[in-house]
Formats: structure tokens, C-alpha cells, sequence
């Protein structure tokens, strides 16, 4: 599996444009967040939204995220209503359905959001990638999808699909 990152940069900068002018932001910013999140869950912006999700969805919070905001000094209690707006307007505009999907895990903790692939053989190249762990396979109906590569959220190289836990 082969990234290209300005392809998959360009592609989510353009649908923050699009989610910045519906929800009257700053699409800049708005790419920034979604960038970062999508090229590293643990970046800060990447903490806010699994964060977010709990509050918009009351999804569940790993001990593992709880760690990484306590280390970077991000509240649980804060409100993070942008952030929250974003992953509503996501889910509201998904082309989500009910769909089976993979994921590399080394562990049975979820997290609010988690990344999952339409792809067993991109959830199995995750495993070699990091040395070990297995393909887990679960099926999600349409309301448990926040977005799809297809929607503009997610990398599309992996064929991901982001889920609410």
C-alpha cells in the first residue's frame, strides 16, 4: 500500500473547504484539523476529535486517549463545539450503509473513532507493517459510520472508513 500525501492532503483540504463554508469557519483551519488527524490520530487535533466524539455521539473514550490529553494538557470537560459541528456535518453527509469492515489491532481497547478498511488485505498489510497483532472483521450499520474515503474523510490509499464506537 503506497500513500500519496499530497493527493490524500489535497482531497481532504478540499471537503473541509466544503464543510468550513456550510458551517460558516475558517476552511483553512478546518483543513489543518482534518489533515492532521487524518495522517496521525495522535496529533493534538487528532486527540480533540476522539475527544468530540464522545460528547457528539457518547462514544466511548480509550484509557489510551485519556493518557495522550492528559499529557498534552487537553481538558475532557472542554468544549470543543467546532469540533463537535464537524463530525455532525461528516456524519450527516456520509453515504454510509450497513457494511463489513477490517481492522489491524495488538489490542481489544476501542476508542470513540476508530479507522477501519473496506479491505482485509490492507488491515492484514497493518499487521506485517507493525509486527504483529491480527485482522479483526465486524460488521457496522450505516448510523455507527461517521465517513468513507469516499466522502472525503479518510485516507483513500487505505480504503478507510472511520467508525463511532
Amino acid at each position: 500500500m503506497e500513500m500519496n500525501e499530497y493527493h490524500e492532503t489535497g482531497r481532504i483540504a478540499e471537503y473541509a473547504q466544503e464543510i468550513a463554508s456550510e458551517l460558516d469557519m475558517d476552511g483553512d483551519e478546518v483543513a489543518e484539523w482534518l489533515i492532521d488527524w487524518a495522517i496521525d490520530w495522535n496529533t493534538r487535533a487528532g486527540i480533540i476529535f476522539q475527544i468530540a466524539a464522545t460528547q457528539e455521539f457518547g462514544a466511548k473514550l480509550s484509557d489510551y486517549t485519556r493518557q495522550q490529553a492528559k499529557a498534552c494538557g487537553i481538558s475532557l470537560s472542554a468544549d470543543f463545539d467546532e469540533e463537535r459541528a464537524i463530525l455532525r456535518y461528516i456524519h450527516n453527509n456520509s453515504s454510509a450503509r450497513t457494511m463489513t469492515l477490517y481492522r489491524s489491532t495488538d489490542h481489544d481497547g476501542r476508542n470513540a473513532l476508530e479507522s477501519w478498511t473496506t479491505d482485509r488485505e490492507i488491515a492484514q498489510f497493518y499487521v506485517e507493517r507493525n509486527g504483529g497483532g491480527r485482522v479483526i472483521e465486524r460488521t457496522f450499520n450505516a448510523d455507527q459510520v461517521l465517513g468513507t474515503y469516499r466522502d472525503g474523510i479518510g485516507l483513500e490509499c487505505a480504503n478507510e472508513v472511520i467508525v463511532i464506537n
